[in-house]
């Protein structure tokens, strides 16, 4: 996600600093930007983070390389060998370079 945000930065600085020769192209450099900073406004407030939590429980995590082999699945993190556990609460399993990002799990629907 880091990567993503930094890249949406980039562009917003090219917008920024170009010079447009008519009010045209003024226009649509403004829109650009405000287009890219609401993705980024967006893809912020998602709730994903980089780092290791502190809990123990359950987190939906990116587990794998962009560009290459990767899936969104959930893990255990276990904080007292510093590892990320599977299903079976196992680690052998979950290379700990191969989580990117990790987001907690949304409330249970409650009945009623």
């Amino acid at each position: 996600m880091n990567e993503i945000i930094e890249e949406i930065n980039k562009r917003i600085e090219f917008y920024k600093n170009s010079h447009p020769s008519n009010d045209y192209e003024k226009g649509c450099d403004k829109g650009a930007v405000a287009a890219l900073e609401g993705l980024k406004e967006k893809l912020s407030s998602l709730g994903w983070h980089t780092g290791t939590p502190t809990e123990e429980k359950r987190y939906l995590v990116y587990y794998g390389k962009p560009g290459r082999y990767h899936e969104i699945i959930m893990l255990t993190w276990n904080p007292h060998y510093n590892v990320w556990d599977d299903f079976d609460g196992d680690d052998y399993y979950c290379d700990p370079e191969m989580v990117s990002h990790w987001m907690e799990l949304p409330e249970i629907p409650q009945e009623g």
